[in-house]
């Protein structure tokens, strides 16, 4: 990666006579000797400035549109929103640095929001979700400072949004065994909590929610797309939540899932917010998440590298194994599971439920 700071000079130009070399000036903008070469007088002309450069400044210069608001000038804002703009313009890669409370968030979004009404898509990377609801927020803000509005769109991983499938199988009371007094709490208050959510105001995003209950409670209302029977509609039958269409191809089920609802809004969006995890997950997958764009902003940049090895490698524990013992107790709890004939040292418990006690055996066994 390139650090921009300031943008280059633009060199003087010039031609080496026929047979002959010259030494360029040691300073830019000094002519070049008239004994090297000729100089050809010319009339002085203005320098083009890039559109998208001079809506950057018209935002954040001593005058501009941010100081109209009451806000306070930030030389530093103004450098860094246009080193941001000079790496758009120039396709390079930049590695910036703003101090705390410089306004690195409105300077980037000032900078995606003008190359998004120019035709460029844009995502942008944060390392948590509560930066993506921050983000969420100050858009709106910039786009109207701005005058312009683009169409913008967040997407997060699927264990990020209650599945309305298994929050149909948390209501009961089967699915809530095994859980302890302040759990099964919980469960009923982030129930209650995503019942209530409306059109206008849904609720189904666990980074909104109030509490932060447990792992174990918040396992029961989530999905991962292994499980998810929407992501494998090659395999089960369709969710009824997902969208489904009759064989001439006309909806006959109408798209309530909340991922996949999301989902589809990120397809339309000129500027997407997202985290490392679900941009990692595009790249692995060939640009299927988000699609294909033109600028990638990352913010919290220092955590990157650290997010790619995680993605890219796997690791384990013996919290690891017992997670897995308790998935399959779960499981097998009221069902059949089809498994090898013989599995060492485990043998069946009844024969209608032959593997019944395999999770908590394994959990003995671990």
């Amino acid at each position: 990666p390139c650090l921009y700071l300031v943008p280059p000079t633009a060199p003087v130009a010039a031609t080496a006579p026929a047979g002959g070399a010259y030494e360029p000036p040691s300073q830019p903008g000094v002519p070049v000797s008239s004994e090297l070469m000729p100089v050809v007088a010319t009339e002085p002309t203005e320098p083009v400035v890039n559109p998208r450069w001079k809506m950057v400044e018209q935002m954040f210069a001593e005058d501009g549109l941010l100081v109209k608001e009451g806000r306070e000038h930030r030389p530093g804002q103004l450098a860094l929103a246009l080193d941001i703009m000079r790496c758009f313009i120039d396709r390079k890669c930049g590695l910036l640095e703003g101090a705390t409370g410089v306004g690195k968030s409105i300077a980037y979004l000032t900078s995606a929001v003008i190359a998004a009404s120019m035709g460029k898509r844009v995502v942008i990377a944060v390392g948590t979700n509560a930066l993506i609801e921050q983000i969420k927020r100050d858009l709106p803000g910039v786009m109207k400072t701005l005058g312009i509005q683009v169409r913008y769109a967040a997407i997060k991983g699927r264990a990020n949004y209650v599945c309305q499938h298994k929050a149909d199988a948390a209501k009961f009371q089967k699915s809530r065994s095994g859980l302890s007094s302040i759990e099964d709490a919980q469960l009923t208050d982030l129930l209650r909590w995503h019942d209530a959510g409306t059109k206008i105001d849904p609720h189904f995003d666990l980074t909104t929610y109030h509490a932060t209950p447990r792992k174990r409670v918040t396992k029961l209302v989530t999905i991962n797309s292994d499980d998810c029977k929407s992501a494998r509609l090659h395999k089960v039958a369709p969710c009824r939540y997902a969208a489904k269409k009759d064989d001439e191809g006309f909806l006959v089920q109408p798209l309530t899932c909340h991922f996949l609802k999301e989902r589809m809004k990120v397809v339309d969006a000129q500027i997407v917010i997202t985290n490392f995890d679900v941009l990692l997950w595009n790249y692995h997958t060939g640009n299927l998440m988000i699609g294909d764009f033109q600028y990638t902003i990352l913010d919290e940049a220092h955590e990157f590298p650290a997010k790619v090895r995680e993605f890219f490698s796997t690791s384990f524990s013996p919290r690891t194994f017992l997670a897995l013992a308790d998935d399959i107790r779960v499981r097998t709890r009221n069902s059949s599971v089809i498994l090898p004939a013989t599995l060492p040292g485990i043998e069946p418990s009844r024969p209608e439920m032959p593997y019944a006690g395999l999770g908590e055996k394994l959990a003995l066994i671990i």
